[in-house]
């Protein structure tokens, strides 16, 4: 077994220590249960289906306390005073929702309780619903098109080839959400802004969802300001000029500033994707929901809403990322949950000699199941997890 593994491990730093650059499950949250993942929620939210949104964030949970479970049972069975009742005080985000939708029953008080879900958190469901859709179009360029870059591709419009240093998009704001979800690390300016959209759109909000369903010919909404970055599209002549690998080649996570590659994994396999997911049916999402116009400007409308508080410009990710600096060895004698690494706080106490005493004894040890160490960077945004299922899964 420690042939093997070693042996894979070299192979794959030969290969220069690639994978594809997917959002890892964090992201997402976890499903298990019954339960719903954070992409779920923010589906529905995008598409203006409120009710569905609320009994997502109450959905039962696997491994959840007692108390949690009876609540949740009580608002499934459409007792909101019982579930309220039960519901713990930790239960901070439920009990907010409970609250509104028992002041005000229906759709209306659905779609009041979940725009009363702290905005960070819930940008980060939207977040979540967009890394999806990046997993999946990430998927289908590499199965159609093969790990080349090929003409039609986006690339950073730089004078030379350039790498992209990690998620370079507005989906990037995530600290703030992940301080809210226990997540994941992201810069905090992009959410901040989303929080100030919040305050500015109160007002509007009721007002503009009924007028983009109600009049085609109202002027379209001020979109938020972002920053991305500018992309172009490869051309034949510069695939065959070879100076751009498949490092190089961006794919969109889809939202109302992003441009989309000119080749069968584009626009129109965006737009095929959410129409899967129930969008551009007529039915006045969020976003509008309408069918018209190319795909483009359709994927371009359904993260476009009159409302700010669902605006989302989108962003570019590196479709596939590498590990530098990898390196690994397997220890032995380890006892079970044994501290190999010092941690950072160790390190700071002076701790770290020990750490290292019991890897170098551990190291030297004959008997007990093998343990594989393996350190590397990544870039930023990428997923550790992600990285070494390359290795895991082999």
């Amino acid at each position: 077994m420690a042939a093997a593994v070693a042996a894979r491990l070299r192979a794959w730093v030969a290969a220069g220590g690639r994978f594809v650059n997917y959002f890892g499950r964090q992201r997402f949250g976890s499903a298990e249960g019954g339960g719903a993942g954070t992409h779920d929620i923010g589906r529905a939210m995008l598409r203006g289906d409120w009710p569905l949104a609320a009994r997502l964030i109450l959905a039962p949970r696997e491994g959840e306390p007692a108390e949690s479970a009876a609540a949740k049972a009580a608002f499934a069975r459409g007792d909101l005073a019982a579930a309220l009742a039960a519901a713990p005080p930790f239960m901070r985000l439920e009990r907010q929702l409970l609250r509104a939708m028992q002041a005000s029953p229906g759709a209306g008080g659905a779609r009041e309780a979940v725009l009363g879900v702290p905005p960070n958190l819930r940008h980060l469901y939207a977040y979540a619903y967009q890394s999806l859709l990046w997993n999946r179009l990430a998927s289908e360029r590499l199965r159609l098109l093969g790990d080349r870059p090929v003409e039609g591709d986006l690339v950073l419009a730089a004078a030379a080839p350039a790498l992209l240093d990690g998620d370079d998009a507005e989906a990037e704001p995530m600290a703030a959400a992940a301080a809210a979800a226990g997540m994941e690390d992201g810069p905090e300016a992009e959410a901040e802004a989303h929080a100030d959209d919040d305050a500015g759109a109160e007002g509007a909000a009721s007002a503009s969802s009924s007028s983009s369903s109600s009049s085609s010919s109202a002027a379209a909404p001020p979109l938020r300001p972002h920053s991305l970055p500018a992309v172009r599209v490869l051309t034949a002549a510069d695939v065959a000029g070879g100076a751009y690998s498949i490092e190089h080649v961006l794919m969109p996570l889809p939202g109302f500033a992003v441009s989309f590659p000119q080749h069968a994994v584009g626009a129109a396999a965006a737009a095929r994707l959410m129409a899967e997911d129930g969008f551009f049916g007529g039915g006045g999402g969020a976003a509008g929901g309408a069918g018209g116009g190319s795909d483009e400007e359709r994927v371009a409308a359904a993260f476009s809403a009159r409302d700010r508080r669902f605006q989302f410009a989108g962003g570019y990710r590196a479709l596939v990322s590498a590990a530098r600096d990898p390196q690994w060895r397997l220890l032995r004698g380890l006892a079970p949950h044994e501290d190999v690494n010092a941690s950072d706080v160790e390190l700071l106490r002076g701790g770290g000699g020990r750490a290292a005493a019991r890897a170098a004894e551990a190291a030297s040890a004959s008997r007990g199941a093998p343990t594989l160490l393996v350190s590397f960077t990544l870039a930023k945004s990428a997923y550790a997890t992600v990285a070494l299922r390359e290795v895991m899964e082999a």
